[in-house]
C-alpha cells in the first residue's frame, strides 16, 4: 500500500468511527479498523493532524483520550412535521427524488439497503416515537453513504422499556436486538430495528442516555455506551431518538443474503437471531442463570427456532449460565438450534460440559 493509500484508509475509517458514535473513538478502534496494518504512532500521526485541522475534536488525556467527529455540528437537517407526513413511502420518494436525486442513481445492492433503513426508520417514529418531527440528512462520500434520522420524541429505549415494564433501558437494548421486540404488536412485527442494524455497515441508535452501536463492517461486534445528555455539544441528542448509519461501497452483502441469514429457507419466517452475550456482562462479572433463563424464554415465546450465541470479547461465563442455556433449556424446548460462535477456550470448556451433562 502506498504512503498515500495508506494515509487515506487511515482518514476514512477514523471519519466514519466518529460519525458513527457522538462517545467517539479511541486509539484502539481505529487501529482495530484498519487490522494493524499501519504502525500506531503513524496513525497517531495523522489522526492528529485531523484534530489540527478541525476535522476531528480531541477530549480527554492518556488511555482515555477519544476522538469525536465536528462535523456533526455543521450538518444541515432537513425536517418535517409529522402532521404533513403521509407515509414513510411519500417521505422516501420526496428524499430520493427531490431532495437528494443522487440516490436514484446508487448501484441497486446500496439503493435497496438505504431505501429499507430509511422506510422502516421513518415508520418507527411516525408510529412509535410519539414525536412531533423527524429530521434527517444524507450524504454520498467516496467510500460510503451515511445518514441520520432523528427525532424529538419519547425516545425508543424508553418506550420499550415503558411498554414492556422492563427494568431499565440497557435491558430495552438488548430486547431489541433479540428481534420480534414491538410496543405494537397488532400492527408491527419487530423486525425493524434488527434487520436495519444488520443491513448497515456501521449503525448507531443512540436514546435516553445510551448509544447502541452494531458494527458488521470493521469489529464486527455489538456494543453499548452510555452518553452524557447533559453535553453542552450542539450535535447531543437532548430528547427522542437519533439513528446514525453508513453503508460502504464495498460490503458486498446483498439486502436478501441478509434476511436470509435470519429466515428460514422455506417458509421464509424470521426464525434465527443472535445474542451477543457481551452486552449482558455489563456491570457484573458472570451472567446468572437468571438472566440465562430470562433470554431464553424471551427467545422461545417469541417463536425462535434456531438461537446463535455470540461470545466476542467475553473471557468466562459462569457454569449456572451454561447450564441454562446448553442443558436446561434443551430439555425444555428441544426444537430450538442452540448454536455458538467466537468461543475462547475457557468458554467453550464451560459449554462442552454443559452439553455432556444432557
Amino acid at each position: 500500500m502506498s504512503l498515500f493509500n495508506e494515509k487515506m484508509t487511515i482518514q476514512k475509517n477514523a471519519l466514519a468511527l466518529a460519525f458513527a458514535s457522538r462517545d467517539g473513538f479511541a486509539m484502539r478502534d481505529i487501529l482495530e479498523a484498519i487490522d494493524y496494518t499501519s504502525s500506531r504512532q503513524y496513525v497517531h500521526r495523522i489522526v492528529k493532524k485531523m484534530v489540527a485541522n478541525g476535522e476531528l475534536r480531541a477530549k480527554g488525556s492518556g488511555r482515555a483520550r477519544k476522538y469525536i467527529t465536528t462535523n456533526l455540528n455543521h450538518i444541515d437537517l432537513k425536517k418535517i412535521s409529522l402532521k404533513k407526513l403521509t407515509s414513510e413511502e411519500s417521505l422516501w420518494k420526496k428524499i430520493s427524488q427531490e431532495e437528494y436525486p443522487w440516490i436514484e442513481s446508487l448501484p441497486k445492492r446500496i439503493f435497496d439497503i438505504l431505501q429499507f433503513i430509511v422506510t422502516e426508520m421513518v415508520n418507527n417514529v411516525i408510529d412509535h416515537a410519539s414525536a412531533k418531527n423527524v429530521s434527517y440528512h444524507f450524504s454520498q462520500e467516496e467510500d460510503y453513504i451515511q445518514g441520520i434520522i432523528q427525532d424529538d420524541g419519547i425516545g425508543v429505549f424508553q418506550k420499550v422499556k415503558k411498554q414492556l415494564n422492563l427494568e431499565s433501558h440497557l435491558i430495552a437494548a438488548q430486547k431489541i436486538l433479540e428481534g420480534k421486540t414491538t410496543t405494537a404488536r397488532d400492527a408491527h412485527s419487530g423486525e425493524g430495528i434488527f434487520f436495519s442494524s444488520k443491513a448497515a455497515g456501521l449503525f448507531t441508535l443512540e436514546a435516553n442516555g445510551l448509544s447502541l452501536i452494531v458494527d458488521n463492517y470493521y469489529k464486527k461486534d455489538t456494543t453499548v455506551k452510555n452518553i452524557d445528555e447533559n453535553s453542552t455539544e450542539e450535535h447531543v441528542q437532548k430528547k427522542g431518538t437519533a439513528i446514525r448509519f453508513h453503508i460502504f461501497v464495498d460490503d458486498a452483502r446483498k439486502l436478501s443474503e441478509i434476511f436470509q441469514a435470519y429466515t428460514n429457507d422455506d417458509t421464509y419466517r424470521f426464525d434465527t437471531t443472535k445474542i451477543t452475550v457481551q452486552l449482558y456482562t455489563i456491570n457484573t462479572q458472570f451472567v446468572s442463570r437468571s438472566e440465562a433463563k430470562r433470554i431464553m424464554t424471551s427467545l422461545a415465546e417469541k417463536g425462535f427456532d434456531r438461537i446463535i450465541f455470540d461470545y466476542q470479547h467475553v473471557t468466562h461465563i459462569g457454569q449456572g449460565f451454561a447450564d441454562e442455556i446448553y442443558r436446561v433449556s434443551k430439555n425444555i424446548w428441544p426444537h430450538i438450534t442452540i448454536d455458538s460462535i467466537n468461543m475462547n477456550d475457557v468458554v467453550k470448556m464451560m459449554v462442552n460440559h454443559a452439553q455432556a451433562s444432557i
